[in-house]
């Protein structure tokens, strides 16, 4: 899930943004494990239910914008 994590941060502004607010508190690599964790939980709920990726969505969940 960590590749995950790198290649969303590649293509979204806010997931930079989110890894270098946590990167500040518990460093990078912990940052990034962070980011992959919440990653893995939410494709595990898009595949329960089916669904597609919204990131917007993602982001109103975590309360980060």
């Amino acid at each position: 899930m960590s590749e995950a994590a790198i290649l969303f941060m590649r293509r979204s502004d806010t997931a930079k943004r989110y890894v270098e607010k946590q990167s500040r508190k518990h460093g990078k690599a912990k940052a990034i494990s962070i980011l992959a964790h919440k990653l893995g939980r939410a494709v595990y709920h898009i595949w329960l239910r089916e669904d597609s990726f919204d990131e917007d969505f993602f982001w109103r969940q975590l309360n980060f914008n």
